[in-house]
């Protein structure tokens, strides 16, 4: 935490020796015309020797810094929120957000999916987990929830009343360096430094056999042609090379998370990867990469 009221302390890149005042000079003197440079010793322990000072306003160190903002979570009945885990792109909902209430809805990768999966069976409303689904539309995932950041740690929970409903602080990554769980290495070896990685809305037609988290085949109702999923990209592409992750899908919405700084791990395959995208404890268990957040 930054101190407002103590003043940062002030460095100096100057060599300080006896009597030298440490703020001063900053430009160096004229030396008087028709001297000899070659004659070192006719300057020696005098004014033309004072090094060259300056003073660094700088606060922090020269690093890519994080900047984390911690959010009071909302629980949801079924306890998906327990599943967060490190590493994992939330998204934030816009009507449970701010207002007259401190708590935010928020939602990872795997229950977005599972949310709009809802949105086009027949049975609208609530689901199995107790999860509402949304519609594959600007109007419903673009209006109800954002991209928020990648989840670091948990803080701690809260307990309010009598019965005990635990509310959990959430520190999120919004700039910087941070930490995310490898869904990117489709089609790559490994990820190099440089390479750009995102996230996109991609629109996946009902003629498709779709399954949900729990392997069961959805079902369209009348009227409703396609529905939205979250998928991984790479250098603004799709990843691809298996039937499960495929490019032919069209992306409706990007998401850029940021640049790959450091990825030393193994790559996950791809079923791993497609599996992740549908739950929530494989997703926690791929192997993490380094990024700079845009």
């Amino acid at each position: 935490m930054i101190n407002i009221n103590k003043r940062p302390r002030e460095y100096s890149t100057s060599v300080q020796s006896g009597g030298v005042h440490p703020h001063g000079p900053y430009n160096v003197p004229k030396r008087p015309r028709g001297h000899n440079p070659n004659n070192a010793t006719r300057f020696s322990n005098s004014i033309f020797n004072i090094p060259i000072q300056t003073q660094n306003s700088q606060i922090h160190q020269m690093t890519n810094n994080t900047a984390s903002v911690p959010l009071l979570v909302k629980p949801y009945a079924s306890d998906w929120h327990s599943k967060y885990m490190p590493g994992s792109p939330m998204f934030v909902s816009r009507s449970a957000s701010g207002g007259k209430t401190p708590l935010h809805k928020m939602a990872d990768i795997p229950q977005l999916n599972h949310m709009l999966l809802q949105g086009v069976r027949p049975t609208t409303g609530e689901g199995i987990e107790g999860i509402e689904g949304i519609g594959s539309s600007v109007d419903g995932l673009l209006d109800k929830y954002n991209f928020f950041g990648i989840y670091r740690n948990n803080m701690g929970q809260q307990v309010f009343g009598s019965r005990r409903t635990q509310q959990s602080i959430l520190n999120f990554d919004v700039y910087g360096r941070s930490k995310i769980s490898n869904l990117f290495s489709g089609g790559q070896k490994r990820l190099s430094k440089g390479m750009h990685v995102g996230l996109a809305v991609v629109e996946i037609p009902r003629t498709e056999s779709i399954k949900d988290m729990n392997g069961v085949r959805v079902e369209f109702r009348d009227g409703v042609p396609f529905v939205w999923q979250i998928r991984p990209t790479l250098n603004g592409k799709l990843i691809h090379s298996s039937k499960a992750l495929t490019s032919s899908h069209p992306i409706r919405y990007h998401i850029p998370l940021g640049i790959v700084s450091h990825a030393v791990s193994p790559p996950a395959d791809h079923a791993q990867i497609f599996e992740a995208l549908r739950d929530s404890d494989r997703l926690a268990a791929l192997p993490q990469i380094e990024i700079l957040m845009l």
